[in-house]
This record gives C-alpha cells, structure tokens and sequence, in this order.
C-alpha cells in the first residue's frame, strides 16, 4: 500500500473515532487532507472550505477557522497518543498566522521533539493539566500607608487573619503587628508569570488547550484531586509542594530545597553525585549543596511523580525565593533547542518515554557577566526515581 493510501486510510480510522462526535471535524480534516500539499491561511479556509462570502464585513477574518484547527489539532494529537498500533501518525505542526495550515504525516514514535518528551505525560492530560504557584501573604499597615512582606513568614491558606497575626507576634516579636492587616495575593511574584506565560504558548501550539493558572490558596482541595497540576514555588509558598513529598508517591524524592541555607540538600547522596558537584559547589556529607559564596548561583529542582489521587502525573519545579529561576527552567523545558540539549546531557534515547518519576538538579547563575538578569539553567544532574 502506498504513503497516500495509509494517510488516507488513518484519516478515516480518526474520523470513524476520535472525531465520531463530530462531523464538522470531520469535514475540516478531509479538506485539509485534500489540501495537504499546500498551506492554508486561515482566510483561505474560511472562504474555500467553510463558505463564508462575507469576509470583508467580519472583525476577524478567520477567527473562525482557526478555532475550528485548534480544536482538531486537538483531536489529533488525543487520537495518537491513544493509538497503539498505528504506523504513521497525523498532525498539524504549530504555525503562526502568517505561516497558515498543513496536515502533516509522521511514523509514529519517531521525531518526537524534545519538549514533548520532556511533557508527555501532561500532554495527555492536557484538559486537566493546570498551573498552580505560590500563594504570597502581604501585611498593609494603614497607620504608615506601607506594604510588608515576610520570606519567612507563609502560614497556611486556611488560616484565619487573627490567628495569622498571633502567629506573627510570636515569630517577630519585635515587630509591632496591632495595626497590621494580613492582604493576600496582592501581588504575584513576575517569574510566576512568566512561566505561565511560556507553559500556556507551549501547551496551546502542541494541543490547542489554554493552561490555567491559579494560586494554592485560591483552588480547593477537591479541585487539585481532579487535575493533573504543574507546581511551582516553593515549599512554604505553595501548600501543596509539601503534600507531595509527604505522599507514598512523592517519598522517594531525594532532591529537597534547602530553605536554611537558600541551597539544595540530596538525600542519601550518592558518590558520583558528591563527586560531580564537590567540584563547584559547597558540599556537606549529609548532602546539602551550598549554599554559594556571594549568592551568585541559584538552585533549582524539577520532580515529577505519579497523581497520589490517580489522575496523571504531577510535576514539580521549584526554587527558594527566586522566580525568576523557575522561569528560565520553564522557558528551557519548553525550547526545543534547550530541551534537546538537556535530554543530550541525561543521556536519554530520543524514541523512548521519560520514567514516570525523576528529578532534575539545576544551578542558574545570576548576573551572569555583571549583566542584569539570570542565566541559562545549567543541568547539574539528575535521577530515575
């Protein structure tokens, strides 16, 4: 059978399943497999496939079709993820405007990218993923007009605001807290944001699904059970960092920030590690990595875990105080040409899944050069777990 037949025969199969609900769909993806040979404006699609004459008078030409690609590309890539005897696979590559449409043909399992193997499991989820960061508590002090902020001092979501100011007396009793008002959220850290901001581009390009994102104190406990979250933070941030690692799940995490010292400690470190990192970095026999002369370096930590609650995977990455850090290991795992790089470095066959759990060990250096800013996350090492 040749190329054309086998696509022609998988665009059925697709039809005949994953699309079954929905005719539209289905017509859109014939149009586009008859097209495959060239590519499609939005624009183009509007007028040649769904009829629209009137394009002249509409806001936005093509808004339409787009959504209509979107919610295929969906389809399609739901459909090869569930797929297990299928050798090629059908799908549209992420393209912007200017770029349009092309239904595109590969052999299955084979040139996955990087950033899909590295979300894979999130992937799959894709409807339930969602990012949750820190939950941040401010204290407004009406008598001075001024904003205060403790690193410290994070009490738990659930707290009432008189118990959180007893607590306060007790943690800082040199610090007068009559007049103080617990505010809540009132800001959200811009490293948070920007690692939603590059997770949601991602996401959307390979599924056509908008990632959310939410703070830990603003989603309840029954809506965390039903999602598969990306966490992001840290442990006295984000309330449910701390119920992973406490999890028959998450046990077996040995990379841990280390709040104390702004640095990282390794549980039952093993030889290569202590040797690889001995080298560059303070480095306790109990495992604790830093913390670095000068603050110059920062530490960072990707886990992830199976779902205690069954739903998917949980992935974590995290880092004590420093956004921004989390940031740039976002925009690293999610750049093909970074996450090529770090799946080189792991030494991981491009053709084979990631382990269900693992955890990533990073260093980001800031002011890299005296130049404002921080680096590039540099991979130190890592664990199957």
């Amino acid at each position: 059978m040749s190329k054309t037949n086998e696509w022609a025969a998988l665009v059925e199969r697709i039809k005949e399943t994953e699309l079954a609900d929905s005719p539209k769909l289905c017509r859109l993806l014939d149009f586009l497999f008859k097209n495959r040979n060239v590519r499609l404006q939005s624009k183009q699609i509007e007028a040649d496939h769904f009829g629209e004459t009137d394009l002249a008078d509409r806001h936005d030409v093509g808004g339409h079709s787009r959504e209509e690609v979107s919610r295929l590309k969906k389809g399609l890539y739901s459909y090869a993820l569930k797929a297990r005897n299928e050798k090629w696979e059908c799908f549209l590559p992420h393209a912007s405007r200017s770029e349009g449409y092309q239904l595109a043909f590969r052999l299955s399992r084979e040139e996955r990218t990087a950033t899909e193997i590295l979300w894979a499991p999130h992937l799959e989820r894709a409807d339930g993923t969602i990012l949750i960061t820190g939950s941040h508590l401010f204290f407004f002090d009406p008598k001075k007009k001024a904003v205060l902020r403790y690193y410290d001092f994070n009490p738990q979501a659930s707290d009432k605001d008189d118990l959180i100011l007893k607590t306060l007396r007790k943690t800082h009793p040199d610090r007068p807290a009559m007049n103080l008002m617990p505010w809540h959220n009132v800001y959200l850290a811009s490293g948070d944001i920007h690692a939603h901001e590059s997770l949601a581009r991602w996401f959307y390009a390979h599924t056509g699904v908008y990632v959310e994102r939410v703070t830990s104190r603003d989603i309840s406990d029954k809506e965390y059970n039903r999602r598969a979250p990306i966490l992001i933070g840290r442990p006295e941030t984000n309330r449910f960092v701390n119920g992973i690692y406490e999890s028959r799940q998450g046990a077996h995490l040995r990379y841990r920030i280390h709040t104390q010292t702004s640095g990282v400690k390794i549980l039952g470190i093993q030889p290569h590690e202590q040797q690889k990192l001995a080298g560059r970095f303070p480095v306790t026999r109990g495992g604790v990595v830093g913390p670095v002369p000068k603050s110059d370096t920062v530490f960072g930590i990707v886990a992830r875990v199976r779902n205690p609650n069954g739903y998917g995977h949980i992935t974590l990455v995290l880092s004590d105080y420093y956004a921004m850090v989390i940031a740039r290991i976002v925009e690293a795992m999610t750049d093909e040409k970074h996450a090529a790089e770090l799946l080189t470095q792991m030494e991981w066959p491009r053709d084979q899944a990631l382990p269900d759990s693992f955890e990533m060990l990073f260093s980001v250096a800031l002011s890299p050069g005296k130049a404002e800013g921080e680096g590039f996350p540099e991979l130190l090492c890592w664990s199957k777990v």
